[in-house]
C-alpha cells in the first residue's frame, strides 16, 4: 500500500523473511514455515490470521517473493532436510518460488569440502530454484561469545590499527588473521576456492 500511496513505479524490489532452520508441525525443517506462510496468504481472512488485505497479498508473494532461511546444517543435510523437498512445494505447475540460503555455514564438517558442495548445488539441474547461499560471516562476534564465536572467517589479530567512535561508544579497530574450521583448514581460502576466487 505504501508503495501505492507514494506513486512508486517501475521494477520493484524482491522480499524476503529468513525463516528459522527449525521443525514446525512435524514438516520439513525451514520447509514447514514456509508452506503455512503460503497457505496464509492464499486465504489472510481465516482464522488465525482473520485479516483483511487492501491489496492482493498472492499476487505480491507469487511475483516479488523470495523464500530464505538460515542454517548451521551441512551441504548433505541441507540437500536431504530442504533441497529435495522443496520443489513439490514451491517449484511445479502452481507457483515458482525461488530460494536462498541467508547465513550458511556449518563448524561441524570441513568447510572446503561443504562449501564446494554446497556450491555445486547452486547450479545442480535437481535444485532451479535455489539462488545460492552467504557464507556466514565475515569475522568472528567477540561480542556474542560461546559457539557463537566458531563463525566467521578472519579472527582479530595482535595489532590494533585505530579508535572508532561509533555514536558515541569508542571501539578499538584491529586486524585480521585468518580464520580455521575444526579440522584446521583456513576458511578464508576454502570460501574463496569454492567460489572460484584466487
Amino acid at each position: 500500500q505504501a508503495e501505492k500511496d507514494l506513486g512508486v513505479v517501475g521494477n520493484p524490489i524482491t522480499f524476503t523473511a529468513t525463516f528459522s532452520f527449525a521443525l514446525f508441525d512435524g514438516k520439513p525443517p525451514g520447509l514447514g514455515q514456509m508452506m503455512d506462510f503460503y497457505e496464509c496468504l492464499k486465504n489472510p481472512q481465516a482464522a488465525p490470521t482473520s485479516y483483511r488485505p487492501k491489496n492482493d497479498l498472492l499476487a505480491a508473494y507469487r511475483t516479488r517473493w523470495v523464500n530464505s532461511f538460515n542454517t548451521a546444517n551441512s551441504a548433505a543435510s541441507v540437500k536431504e532436510l530442504i533441497l529435495d523437498k522443496y520443489g513439490a512445494a514451491f517449484w511445479n505447475d502452481e507457483i515458482k518460488m525461488p530460494l536462498f540460503i541467508g547465513e550458511y555455514h556449518s563448524v561441524h564438517v570441513s568447510a572446503k569440502s561443504d562449501v564446494e558442495e554446497m556450491m555445486a548445488a547452486t547450479s545442480d539441474p535437481r535444485y532451479p530454484f535455489f539462488l545460492g547461499f552467504n557464507f556466514f560471516e565475515f569475522t568472528r562476534r567477540y561480542d556474542k561469545g560461546g559457539s557463537e564465536a566458531e563463525f566467521g572467517m578472519f579472527a582479530y589479530g595482535d595489532c590494533a590499527m585505530s579508535d572508532m567512535n561509533f555514536s558515541g561508544k569508542v571501539y578499538t579497530v584491529w586486524d585480521l588473521a585468518p580464520a580455521a574450521d575444526r579440522k584446521g583448514g583456513d576458511l578464508a581460502e576454502a570460501v574463496a576456492s569454492a567460489f572460484g576466487g584466487a
